[in-house]
């Protein structure tokens, strides 16, 4: 485990609170928390027995999961997850490094939902937004060193609690 000074933690709360604030990066940085709202309905749904058959993320920040199943009071949870899934997975990547969690590990762990995601994108955008993040974690993976990576699910973390937020509020 890395351990990471308050500067640290600091900075990469600025770098997630820029990306969250400011307009010109947010248009772009919106995606993934796009992304991984629809994540979360994906997951939830296949959870509760639905069938994830598209995941689609639109260049203006909105996005759509499609599931089939049987309607009822299983899909208050699936529409609920979308909304619950930047901040819980942000809680859970600082939950994860302060009981000491491999950040490879992390890393590795997080490919594992995005390529099914990948599998399931049916448009531009989402295959896109997908694609990035595979390419972003296969550099932290290979190419960064343990620092590197700490400081980069650092900032994811930071991001995904305050996107959650601004999501929400929005």
């Amino acid at each position: 485990m890395i351990a990471v000074t308050a500067t640290g933690i600091f900075g990469a709360l600025g770098v997630a609170a820029l990306a969250t604030v400011v307009p010109a990066l947010w248009r772009w940085t919106q995606l993934f928390s796009t992304f991984v709202h629809e994540t979360g309905h994906a997951v939830v749904a296949l959870l509760s027995g639905r069938l994830v058959t598209a995941v689609e993320i639109f260049f203006n920040g909105g996005g759509c999961t499609t599931s089939y199943g049987a309607p009822g009071p299983l899909l208050i949870p699936v529409t609920a997850a979308g909304y619950a899934a930047p901040p819980l997975i942000g809680l859970a990547l600082v939950a994860a490094l302060v009981n000491g969690a491999s950040v490879s590990t992390l890393l590795l762990i997080a490919l594992l939902p995005v390529v099914a995601i990948l599998v399931l994108s049916r448009n531009l955008g989402a295959v896109l937004v997908v694609g990035t993040v595979i390419a972003a974690l296969a550099i932290l993976i290979h190419r960064a060193g343990p620092i590197s990576q700490t400081i980069a699910v650092l900032i994811a973390a930071w991001f995904l609690l305050l996107a959650g937020l601004r999501d929400n509020i929005e």
